[in-house]
């Protein structure tokens, strides 16, 4: 078992951005998403299933977001602890 642990801020970084980046692809895909019926046999059916894609792709995309903001939080978490650790002048994880 390690003696210490650290936050490494730079992958917490590129796992937010990669959350929006995703979140952000999915609510550009749902917005161009064709809202009018086809015409002719089957197309009830095939508005039904565009309904039901673009109502998943909603519930992903809130999601992510949940991800991103649970994510965000645990880095500010983390942040603050340093800095307060910083400011006693020790690190958290070495014995006293």
């Amino acid at each position: 078992m390690s003696d210490s642990f650290e936050v490494n801020y730079a992958e917490l970084e590129a796992i937010i951005s990669r959350l929006g980046y995703a979140s952000d692809d999915l609510g550009g895909a749902r917005r161009t998403a064709p809202t009018d019926a086809p015409a002719g046999v089957g197309g009830a059916a095939a508005a039904a299933m565009v309904a039901h894609l673009l109502r998943s792709a909603s519930t992903l995309c809130q999601g992510l977001e949940g991800a991103i903001a649970g994510v965000t939080q645990t880095r500010d978490d983390y942040r603050l602890v340093d800095q307060r650790v910083a400011d006693r002048g020790v690190r958290i994880m070495e014995p006293q």
